[in-house]
């Protein structure tokens, strides 16, 4: 990355990374150590952080109580495949990684 890093294991780089971002503080490696293989859900609700859960990003709802969803048109990505770098990076999410509770 082009400076030093100080980690003696994956496990301080993976709970630097949950205190960067609350969404991620209650996956510790011990609940995922419990769950085994199986995926390991974030957790609606973080004890001991003040309003004892995630903060709301944003809520619209309309008259009947749900949101309401738009469709768009695809766009091909603007990075192409090269010799030089074969990668494609994906941000996916699988719906089986939101289906283990941490409790």
């Amino acid at each position: 990355m082009g400076y030093p890093m100080h980690y003696d294991n994956t496990q301080q780089i993976w709970d630097e990374l949950r205190h960067l971002c609350p969404d991620f503080l209650g996956a510790t490696y011990e609940k995922m150590g419990r769950a085994g293989l199986h995926p390991v859900a974030v957790p609606r609700r973080v004890r001991g952080r003040s309003g004892d859960g995630l903060p709301v990003r944003k809520r619209v709802l309309y008259p009947n109580g749900l949101g309401q969803l738009y469709t768009c048109d695809w766009v091909a990505p603007i990075d192409k495949l090269t010799e030089e770098y074969p990668l494609v990076l994906s941000t996916v999410r699988e719906v089986g990684q939101l289906l283990v509770p941490f409790e």
